[in-house]
């Protein structure tokens, strides 16, 4: 696919559009009450798609992208509430995290580097309908999630 094309036939940037495309869709499906989480998605490329899609490539995007990607509503050990926005691929467990604290401000919302605070953790992944829309207001939550990956050294 497309026409008939096996592995070696596909090119890598041709690979590359096809696993980042259907996460796109998996994450942001046309009904957003179909959508999955980055997280479970994550995992479904890696374990549904396990021999369709090029391994090599399935394993860097999780490498890059994370555990907890950036758009994934989380659940700490303290019990807030929190949206992850940055991942450091040395610490794919203990990503950014901007907090929901609705006795602070949004746009003073306090952003949280789990790397940095060994007490924190992440315990659970939530998904759209686990958590009351106030606090997809605060988060500035999109309905469609957007992704931007900066290369460091």
């Amino acid at each position: 696919y497309p026409k008939a094309l096996k592995e070696d036939s596909i090119s890598k940037y041709a690979k590359i559009v096809a696993i980042t495309n259907l996460y796109d869709n998996y994450c942001n499906p046309a009904n957003s009450a179909d959508a999955r989480t980055p997280k479970f998605v994550m995992a479904l490329l890696f374990s549904k798609f396990k021999g369709r899609l090029d391994s090599h490539l399935v394993q860097t995007l999780i490498s890059v992208m994370g555990v907890y990607p950036p758009g994934t509503v989380v659940q700490l050990s303290d019990e807030s509430i929190g949206l992850v926005v940055a991942v450091d691929s040395k610490a794919l467990l203990r990503p950014q995290v901007l907090l929901y604290k609705p006795e602070i401000p949004k746009n003073e919302a306090l952003l949280v580097d789990l790397a940095q605070h060994e007490d924190l953790s992440v315990v659970q992944v939530l998904k759209p309908g686990d958590y009351p829309k106030r606090i997809y207001d605060y988060l500035g939550i999109q309905e469609r999630v957007g992704y931007f990956y900066d290369k460091q050294s």
